[in-house]
């Protein structure tokens, strides 16, 4: 008796898309992982994503609208960081446009500005 093993070898373009669905699902989970992973926590600095359009003074009003307050601004131009102690905070930044709201520790690196 003789034991073949099987090949890994992918020679035909149909053996390539069958790769597909799998990088597919694994991109759907990393995805999922960073939004759970970024998603604020009560009463921690939240860093916040705005249209890079608006004004400061726009985004400082939107942030005071969602209950909170702005206490740092971003390295780049519609970040910002703002904190307050509603657990639902980050429900209100998007009901005020915000595009994007995650914790402050987590993208550190995009909303803190060096000072020299």
């Amino acid at each position: 008796m003789s034991v073949v093993y099987p090949s890994f070898e992918m020679d035909s373009p149909t053996d390539r898309l069958l790769l597909w669905p799998c990088a597919a699902v694994l991109t759907v989970c990393m995805l999922a992982v960073v939004v759970l992973a970024s998603w604020p926590r009560t009463g921690l600095p939240v860093a916040i994503f705005f249209p890079p359009w608006w004004s400061l003074d726009q985004i400082d009003a939107r942030i005071t609208q969602a209950g909170g307050a702005l206490i740092d601004f971003g390295a780049f131009k519609g970040v910002v960081v703002g904190i307050s102690p509603d657990p639902d905070f980050a429900q209100h930044l998007y009901a005020n446009g915000a595009l994007w709201a995650m914790d402050g520790s987590f993208a550190a690196g995009l909303c803190v500005v060096t000072s020299e």
